[in-house]
């Protein structure tokens, strides 16, 4: 039986071996992007900044990067395979920084993500390198860890929201509010008193503290107002 070879133009572009490693390069590749697509998937439920498609992407970009740098210059002697991959490492960083944003009250946003977009790379440089066992657990415990993490036994929302205290018109009332929602661990980001009578204060204030549920929340500002009868009322806007 004849050589099989595909002859484009006057030069062989494709052999019947390098067709066979060729697939191999390209079986890493499509392993790398479903590993980015499943810790995307999970960043899109979580209604994250990056989702599936930049995952994937990610993961695609980094094994394809890896397959050029350690076998695309086989021609070169001798090839310095760890170059062109370790960039991957520092130039992911743009791509991480775009995500993290500092909000208002200086609460920081999408560290988790950023995170996660790095882990991708590695794990698209690992599996681009031939590592499938390491790439595809790392991706397990990753999504092991997203899960876990974000449970309620580790986690707690960052709540803010707004209050109106009536109460009698002391002049240590205020001093003992901001001592009592410290000791909660509860901080004041504004606050604005108005007087209403003689004997009467209205106090506008923001709030902004930790908790694991509404209950929790609720629970809280309970403790901390109607302990006091000089406090005549109080409401929060969720």
């Amino acid at each position: 039986m004849p050589y099989t070879e595909i002859i484009l133009g006057p030069n062989r572009f494709f052999e019947f071996s390098n067709l066979i490693v060729n697939s191999e390069y390209l079986l890493r590749i499509i392993v790398a992007s479903i590993c980015g697509c499943a810790i995307g998937f999970e960043r899109k439920n979580r209604h994250k900044e990056a989702g599936m498609k930049t995952h994937a992407i990610v993961a695609l970009g980094s094994a394809l990067i890896m397959v050029v740098s350690k076998y695309g210059f086989s021609d070169v002697a001798p090839p310095d395979t760890s170059r062109i991959a370790a960039q991957v490492v520092s130039g992911i960083g743009f791509l991480g920084a775009g995500i993290i944003f500092v909000k208002d009250n200086n609460i920081v946003s999408g560290l988790t993500t950023a995170a996660g977009i790095w882990a991708t790379s590695g794990i698209g440089l690992c599996v681009g390198s031939g590592n499938y066992f390491v790439g595809i657990m790392s991706t397990v415990i990753m999504l092991v860890l997203q899960f876990i993490l974000h449970s309620k036994l580790f986690t707690s929302d960052i709540i803010q929201e707004d209050i109106t205290i009536l109460m009698k018109n002391d002049k240590d009332m205020i001093p003992y509010i901001e001592e009592q929602l410290g000791l909660a661990n509860i901080d004041i980001t504004f606050y604005e008193m108005k007087k209403v009578d003689e004997n009467t204060l209205q106090v506008e204030a923001s709030l902004i503290y930790k908790a694991h549920s509404y209950h929790d929340r609720y629970e809280q500002i309970k403790n901390i107002f109607l302990k006091n009868e000089d406090i005549i009322s109080y409401k929060i806007e969720y």
